[in-house]
């Protein structure tokens, strides 16, 4: 399922969400194969709000601290219909994560 209750009582509890905290986490959804498919970048306070775009899209998340390939690559692959990158100002402003978004675009 998309939640994980028990986490709650441990230490890690952004396991609750989606088993916690992975380079790249999957989300379908069998009664709606029709949906359009959403690329989530983003760090793990994001991922609490998977639940409610799974409701509307196919979702693949990837989380740059951890996933290591070429995410333009993933996009192509996957044909994804939209990208959304949800990225906490803190994570963003202190890290360099984001930087794995240029590895495997075309250059001119």
């Amino acid at each position: 399922g998309l939640y994980d209750k028990e986490a709650l009582a441990t230490r890690d509890q952004y396991r609750v969400f989606l088993g916690g905290t992975n380079g790249m986490i999957r989300v379908e959804n069998p009664d709606d194969d029709s949906l359009p498919t959403l690329l989530l970048i983003k760090d793990s306070f994001a991922q609490s709000l998977a639940p409610f775009l799974a409701r509307h899209y196919r979702l693949i998340l990837v989380d740059p601290r951890a996933y290591r390939q070429s995410v333009y690559a993933l996009a192509c692959r996957e044909k994804v219909d939209a990208v959304l990158l949800l990225y906490g100002i803190d994570t963003l402003a202190t890290g360099n994560s984001l930087s794995i978004l240029r590895m495997g675009l075309p250059t001119s």
